[in-house]
């Protein structure tokens, strides 16, 4: 069996402004720069389309071996605690969505990792056309 570096354990507090969260735990020491969450809408057999313009970041750093993920749909700050007893963290993230994602049962989270970008092969050559498209707008 394929074990995966994070595990998409659901959502808690659906629609409940400044509770809704997606938690996610980590099977596996793992890097977060290449994972992502997105918002899909289901699809019959456990499926699902992704809506565009609906993605989160989990950033720079770390988890370890049962470490949890809680990403807050709303505002804040984030933090990153260890329960008295335990030997896991959990680190909570915030979306900055000004309303709740998933406050329709047919809306849901998946996550994804990037793991090969392709970006131009002249990047300083493609700035520089941008500034130049810019400048005649």
């Amino acid at each position: 069996m394929i074990e995966y570096p994070l595990e998409l354990v659901g959502v808690f507090d659906r629609g409940e402004p400044n509770l809704e969260r997606v938690a996610i735990r980590a099977n596996l020491v793992t890097e977060l720069r290449t994972f992502f969450l997105g918002v899909g809408l289901r699809k019959d057999g456990g499926a699902f389309d992704p809506i565009n313009d609906n993605s989160f970041w989990l950033g720079q750093g770390y988890v370890g071996p049962n470490d949890w993920i809680m990403v807050y749909t709303g505002k804040g700050t984030p933090r990153s605690s260890k329960l008295p007893n335990q030997d896991y963290s959990i680190y909570s993230m915030h979306w900055g969505r000004n309303s709740v994602l998933f406050e329709m049962d047919d809306l849901v989270p998946y996550l994804y990792a990037l793991d090969h970008v392709r970006l131009p092969t002249d990047m300083e050559l493609l700035i520089q056309q941008n500034r130049a498209l810019e400048s005649q707008n």
